[in-house]
């Protein structure tokens, strides 16, 4: 199989979302935003972890092993811009103001095991903690290969977890 024979089929069972490299995805997500903060009354937004990127969409980077692309990292902000643009189309209708919005983004728990994750999935936790959103939050599933796994392997790995956002925590 060639490898863009071998790409199309890898990019027709992914997982479908709106391209933020689309401008008209954008404006259409934007007005949803705006018009969920005209009708509906909430403290806050989570932004889902299906706001990823993967290493098929946008510019494609080339990286040496253990080092995350200047492409993967672009991406990565130009996730963090749409949250913004987002956030904003929020704002105009805020039940109690601007200043009241909460935000969060949740990030997959592979972005805090492995530095690398940024290149796969446009995802990082300094960056998201620093630069982003004040409340990030993990989606963390407790299995390897969708295989059962031990209590103390799960103590292990959340204990992982832990270390590695409290050792990124900026104070």
């Amino acid at each position: 199989m060639s490898l863009i024979a071998a790409r199309a089929s890898l990019q027709q069972k992914a997982y479908l979302r709106l391209s933020p490299y689309n401008k008209q995805n954008v404006e259409i997500i934007k007005s949803i935003y705006n018009d969920l903060s005209f009708y509906a009354k909430f403290n806050g937004i989570l932004f889902h972890d299906d706001a990823f990127l993967t290493d098929f969409e946008g510019a494609e980077g080339n990286h040496a092993e253990g080092m995350v692309s200047l492409q993967a990292k672009t991406k990565t902000q130009d996730l963090i811009q749409l949250t913004h643009q987002l956030t904003d189309a929020l704002k105009p209708y805020f039940l109690r103001g601007s200043y009241s919005l909460k935000t969060a983004r949740n990030l997959y728990a592979s972005v805090i095991t492995n530095p690398n994750a940024e290149e796969w999935l446009a995802q990082n936790l300094k960056r998201s903690l620093i630069i982003t959103i004040p409340l990030p939050s993990w989606r963390c599933h407790i299995w390897k290969n969708e295989q059962p796994i031990s209590q103390e392997e799960a103590y292990q790995w959340f204990a992982s977890l832990i270390e590695n956002v409290s050792s990124s925590t900026i104070r």
